[in-house]
């Protein structure tokens, strides 16, 4: 999935879209997501132990 940061596009060859690619190459999105899926499933197991 690819990475936005507000309604207009980087300029390009600039250095938020160097760094954008650099998330992208390295999969940043879906790191991120199984780590809130991770936090998600965790809370549920936390919660029924009360």
């Amino acid at each position: 999935m690819p990475i936005c940061f507000g309604r207009k596009s980087p300029a390009k060859k600039g250095t938020t879209e160097a760094g954008i690619k650099t998330l992208s190459e390295n999969h940043f999105y879906e790191t991120v997501m199984a780590c809130v899926e991770n936090a998600r499933k965790r809370s549920i197991e936390l919660g029924k132990q009360n």
